[in-house]
């Protein structure tokens, strides 16, 4: 169980340093041009067991690797109430370990901005590496990496998820979160044995750490935008199969409506063969995930390789639910599907 006292162990170690916030400088609430992000390395470890939901947190780890395309001395990311470990940022030449550049940070917290201040010139046409530690709360409006929950057996079962469109990743960790600007991703989620994770693509591999924590190692992500970037820790079942073109398609849902994800699988894996088929394209991920989370603000969102859905819009059973229910699901899911083959 996680306790106040791991949480407060986390923030003092944040503030081993001073942080300090920005002066009053008129900045743009756009990033500026000079970089930008070509890798995300980024590992996030959700505390969502006990059952008392307001001592829950997350904390992580990111890595960017950037392009700088004009000399610049300080980095700008966003990032919105997330405690950054300010004695862990590290900002060094790319392929040099030893190259590092000393700063301090800098809370703009009007543009949800961190600024990196460094004692020297980043120079144009060279890649740099930029990490940082973090902690926070999860959101309590359904954005941002989220609490969602469902009783079972008159106890409270929390699942983490997210929610990042339009520009809601940086409630999730510091990033470039504009939706013009694309970068690759390498996810890990720390979960708990008996839990499961879920990203954007496929797991490669799986580590075995301490006190029954696995760490879950995503498979690189094409280009894509931050807002199309997903992650869940949960306790879902699912139904699956796969397509005639050889995509794994998977319907996760909690075990108690586990058997209303059929339909949806199946329609699913049609709608996505045939607009491969119909535009002559191959949908570039190795699996496609769709999953009903019991508490989700939108309909539906077109996360790249893991749908997110209400439940009422992606689940369906004959003898539970009319016609209607079969054709919005059908629609609905189609809807979702159609953004996959365009990203």
């Amino acid at each position: 169980m996680v306790s106040k006292q791991l949480m407060e162990m986390k923030r003092k170690e944040s503030d081993g340093k001073a942080v300090h916030k920005a002066p009053s400088v008129e900045r743009n609430f756009r990033l500026p041009p000079n970089l930008y992000p070509t890798v995300y390395t980024v590992e996030i470890q959700p505390f969502i067991y006990g059952d008392n939901p307001e001592i829950f947190f997350f904390s992580g780890h990111v890595g960017i690797e950037v392009e700088c395309r004009s000399s610049t001395d300080e980095i700008i990311l966003h990032s919105k109430m997330l405690n950054i470990t300010e004695n862990s940022i590290e900002i060094r030449s790319s392929g040099r370990e030893n190259d590092t550049i000393n700063s301090t940070l800098e809370y703009d917290t009007d543009n949800e901005f961190i600024i990196l201040k460094m004692s020297r010139l980043m120079v144009a046409g060279n890649r740099y590496i930029v990490e940082m530690g973090f902690d926070g709360h999860f959101s309590e409006d359904l954005v941002g990496l989220y609490l969602s929950s469902y009783v079972r057996d008159n106890s409270t079962v929390y699942l983490a998820t997210t929610q990042f469109e339009a520009t809601r990743a940086r409630r999730a960790f510091p990033c470039f979160d504009e939706p013009a600007i694309k970068a690759k991703f390498n996810i890990t989620l720390v979960r708990k044995d008996h839990m499961t994770s879920l990203s954007n693509t496929r797991i490669i591999y799986q580590e075995n750490r301490t006190d029954d924590w696995v760490a879950d190692h995503y498979e690189e992500t094409p280009l894509m935008s931050t807002y199309l970037l997903a992650f869940i820790v949960c306790d879902f079942q699912y139904t699956s199969d796969v397509t005639k073109n050889n995509v794994l398609f998977r319907s996760w849902a909690r075990n108690e409506v586990v058997d209303q994800t059929p339909y949806s699988l199946k329609v699913g894996m049609s709608i996505l063969t045939y607009f491969e088929d119909y535009f002559n394209i191959s949908f570039p991920l190795a699996k496609t995930d769709m999953i009903a989370v019991p508490d989700f603000a939108a309909g539906a969102m077109e996360n790249w390789g893991l749908i997110t859905y209400r439940e009422q819009s992606m689940l369906y059973h004959p003898l539970e639910y009319s016609e209607a229910r079969k054709e919005a699901v059908t629609s609905i899911v189609s809807h979702e599907l159609a953004h996959m083959v365009r990203k």
